[in-house]
């Protein structure tokens, strides 16, 4: 996945969910299915992915895993924002972070703050949106990505950061100094998304992003 080839990614996580299906590990095979639904809406699948993700949360919610609902429900808001659902998208990501909130998955923060905020700009609730993308922003200040993908909402409305004296008030110059890390040379996911796995990430990041 990390080199992007998401068709190869699929065929490799379907064989994986089938021995995790047969060894009955249903923790994994969700995971599997999740990783489905995340290649498959890089690869254009919309369906695809909004149905592998929909077979993951159900399982993790029969099996009580508060990580696999969340996990698998990320690429489902993804496949539905491709789809154009945002109310029903929106609604997921504020049950997700709930979840993060109450079980302190702050590995899972950022991609549900992120989500929500895209979900936020494409109903044209740009405050919001900037509002949430910049409680995710100390996170991806800890991944050590100062990342541009959360710019846009932001640079829609500067004034908001400019009163916070938030550092993304400074637009372009800040955008120019704090491009995504290519260090790794890995081509990058659609939505360029590269997590670190720092167990880690410190306080303060389970705010309700999606309140």
């Amino acid at each position: 996945m990390m080199l992007a080839r998401w068709e190869e990614a699929i065929r490799m996580a379907q064989g994986a969910r089938e021995l995790f299906r047969t060894l009955g590990n249903r923790a994994m095979e969700a995971d599997c299915l999740a990783q489905i639904a995340i290649s498959s809406g890089n690869c254009g699948l919309i369906q695809a992915c909004i149905s592998a993700a929909r077979e993951a949360h159900a399982i993790s919610v029969e099996i009580d895993s508060p990580w696999g609902q969340v996990n698998s429900m990320v690429p489902l808001i993804w496949g539905l924002l491709d789809r154009g659902s945002y109310a029903e998208g929106l609604t997921l990501a504020q049950e997700a972070m709930t979840l993060v909130n109450q079980h302190g998955l702050l590995m899972l923060f950022f991609p549900i703050a992120f989500t929500t905020g895209m979900i936020q700009r494409a109903m044209h609730a740009f405050e919001a949106a900037c509002t949430t993308h910049l409680e995710a922003w100390p996170s991806i200040c800890w991944l050590g990505r100062c990342n541009a993908m959360i710019l846009p909402s932001c640079l829609k409305k500067p004034r908001i950061a400019a009163r916070r004296g938030h550092p993304l008030s400074s637009g372009k110059h800040h955008l120019q100094n704090h491009r995504p890390s290519t260090s790794t040379g890995r081509k990058p996911g659609l939505r360029g998304l590269d997590f670190a796995t720092d167990p880690n990430p410190g306080a303060g990041l389970g705010r309700s992003a999606a309140s």
